[in-house]
């Protein structure tokens, strides 16, 4: 008898401690090149080129195509190396191209554009400031990403943080370190690995709140990424068009020209994301196919360590522009897109694993 308790109680805490599984919650059809998805109550979003794919979670049937190519209101230019990227609130969509903010209603709806200042990437609402993701150039010979605070008039008030480009006279980073951030609420997060499993708090005028770090184990990089890497570097929007224009002996000589740099190990971070009061660091600490992601509160005290499904990570340009991702948490549940061979043809596939 007491041998079939303790093997009962064996049982059950090893169901207790193996992963969840995912949920297929079906196929996403029209999808053929997605860039980035976002899940708002009970819809999901899916940017591809110019164009806002907005399903409704409980069938995945199509409710609305949004944006289109084009330079009128409502549409978008098209660029090689510049994908939309939207923001989702509780009663509109805010999608950001290269050159202009457009505000679109649930349905659709074309609300209001306004023109963006050359060299920004990302821009979004912040209290009553902005936060603002730009590329510093030629400052002492290197380019930057950074982040900023803009007024309501959109001066700029405060630079609260920058990593060097990943290019750098002949040299390129092949595995750059995407900047990466979150807004909760009127606060802002800045996530800072070059230093380590670093998380600034700022308030809407950029002051810090708090720094949020702690001890994190290296993680070493396999040769095998480092050459996925390379191939996803002469892949890039620039060199296929050289190619197509120049030949393929312009671009060989080019990359034979420029010195590729690897790291030995990861940043301590990968990305983060905001889900309600809990902020989730996602790092690349990896058991049993599954990613490590931190989840704390905004004081960063860690609530738990958590493993889930890895997320397709996005094309090495687009990683770099802003918050673009191919999963999202929302509500407590994680969402992610999955791209799966079918008889030689691609569909996207939307999974979702509840987080406990």
């Amino acid at each position: 008898m007491m041998k079939k308790k303790v093997l009962l109680i064996a049982f059950l805490v090893a169901l207790c401690l193996a992963p969840l599984a995912a949920e297929k919650l079906g196929t996403l059809e029209g999808l053929f090149k997605p860039q980035m998805i976002k899940v708002y109550d009970n819809q999901l979003f899916v940017v591809e080129g110019q164009t806002i794919l907005v399903y409704s979670l409980k069938d995945l049937k199509l409710q609305v195509k949004i944006g289109k190519r084009g330079e009128g209101p409502g549409e978008f230019k098209y660029s090689p190396s510049r994908t939309l990227i939207i923001t989702v609130y509780p009663q509109h969509i805010l999608a950001e191209s290269r050159n202009k903010l457009v505000y679109f209603d649930k349905k659709g709806k074309f609300i209001r554009e306004e023109k963006k200042v050359t060299g920004l990437l990302q821009t979004l609402p912040l209290g009553e400031n902005f936060l603002v993701h730009k590329i510093i150039y030629n400052t002492d010979g290197k380019n930057y990403f950074a982040v900023f605070i803009y007024d309501k008039n959109f001066q700029p008030l405060k630079e609260l943080y920058r990593q060097a480009f990943f290019t750098f006279e002949n040299k390129v980073f092949v595995m750059p370190d995407g900047l990466n951030y979150a807004i909760m609420g009127d606060k802002l997060l800045v996530e800072k690995s070059p230093d380590g499993f670093i998380v600034d708090v700022y308030d809407s005028r950029g002051n810090k709140i708090r720094r949020i770090s702690r001890d994190y184990e290296k993680v070493s990089v396999p040769q095998a990424r480092k050459d996925e890497a390379y191939k996803d570097y002469t892949n890039i929007p620039f060199l296929i068009r050289m190619r197509r224009e120049r030949g393929d002996s312009w671009v060989d000589n080019l990359l034979k020209s420029q010195s590729m740099v690897y790291p030995d190990y990861y940043p301590a971070i990968q990305d983060i994301a905001v889900d309600g009061e809990k902020i989730y660091v996602r790092t690349y600490r990896v058991k049993d196919n599954q990613e490590e992601y931190v989840m704390m509160d905004i004081t960063g005290k860690v609530e738990k360590t958590i493993f889930l499904p890895k997320a397709r990570k996005v094309d090495f340009l687009v990683q770099m522009q802003g918050d673009k991702k191919f999963y999202n948490i929302h509500k407590g549940k994680f969402y992610y897109l999955k791209s799966v061979e079918e008889d030689d043809d691609e569909e996207w596939q939307i999974h979702v694993q509840t987080i406990k």
